[in-house]
């Protein structure tokens, strides 16, 4: 798995490492500290740097699945386009990764985003066939991702699978620009949160142990047929809701700032029955058990 240690590769290494009979090879720049799962196997290497030799020193010769997940993920809006960084990890560490296999894996897993679809398309509820049309580079260099990986797949007889994840919050997201964790971070510092416009766009969210569930059930699930998989919650909540839920978990009683509401404001509905019947349905953690966790986290590093 490529980018184990990011924000949700290191929740999906938890959630692997946890089933049974499993072995994990982890891939990413450095291993975290503090005692290592027996089961989980790092890999030290960039994905610029990576070739069939370090797989073979370690004796990976074949993997049943591949999860990508390493990429350069914009973490504010200001680093959306940024053409270096993007390139270099999201399609040149993609196609350094796929040539470096051994033998072709069973199945490859590729995290993609909901940025490869259209702002048309959130004018309606979003399934697997709405339009795509990605606004920045970052979208763009996902979209690309899509192709080169069904490429690859078609070129070595590989099953692939791409995941189209949406909006992700939870602990470990603390150096991300976005709602959630910018909330979190004012209402800690005692500073009013801040709403454009009357807060009514709807966001999807969805926390990053049920993505994780669901990225571990796709290395196994019997697709039939399936290529594109959106991973989103199936329900949403008003940005005002989601405020008003972590000023409460956080214990903040002051009122809201109000910023004027940007041009590009939209709400973001998923179609989630695809990933119901082919990884099936589990409980997922409530938005408010996952704000309190996640601002329980933000705490502890402080």
């Amino acid at each position: 798995m490529s980018g184990a240690r990011g924000f949700i590769g290191a929740a999906t290494v938890r959630r692997l490492a946890g089933m049974p009979e499993t072995t994990v090879v982890a891939l990413a720049r450095s291993r975290p500290d503090g005692p290592a799962d027996h089961n989980v196997h790092w890999v030290e290497r960039s994905l610029e740097d990576l070739g069939p030799s370090h797989w073979r020193s370690g004796g990976w010769t074949k993997f049943d699945a591949v999860i990508h997940l390493a990429a350069f993920t914009p973490k504010s809006a200001a680093t959306r386009d940024s053409a270096q960084e993007i390139i270099a990890a999201n399609i040149i560490g993609l196609q350094t990764l796929l040539t470096s296999f051994l033998s072709p894996p069973g199945r490859f897993i590729f995290c993609s985003t909901l940025d490869v679809y259209s702002r048309a398309a959130f004018e309606h509820v979003v399934d697997e066939r709405s339009p795509v049309g990605p606004a920045g580079l970052y979208g763009l260099s996902k979209l690309l991702g899509e192709g080169l990986v069904e490429a690859y797949s078609r070129s070595v007889g590989m099953e692939c699978l791409t995941l189209r994840l949406g909006h992700i919050f939870g602990p470990g997201e603390e150096r991300y620009a976005k709602l959630v964790p910018e909330t979190i971070r004012r209402v800690l510092a005692n500073q009013p949160p801040r709403i454009a416009g009357d807060g009514g766009e709807q966001r999807d969210l969805l926390y990053v142990d049920d993505v994780a569930e669901a990225i571990a059930r796709s290395c196994t699930a019997p697709l039939n047929g399936a290529r594109i998989i959106n991973i989103a919650r199936g329900a949403s909540q008003s940005i005002l809701e989601v405020i008003e839920a972590i000023a409460a978990v956080a214990g903040y009683r002051g009122a809201p700032e109000r910023l004027p509401r940007p041009a590009e404001a939209y709400s973001t509905l998923f179609d989630t029955s695809l990933m119901k019947r082919v990884l099936g349905e589990w409980t997922f953690v409530s938005l408010t058990e996952g704000l309190r966790r996640e601002i329980t986290q933000f705490k502890g590093v402080s």
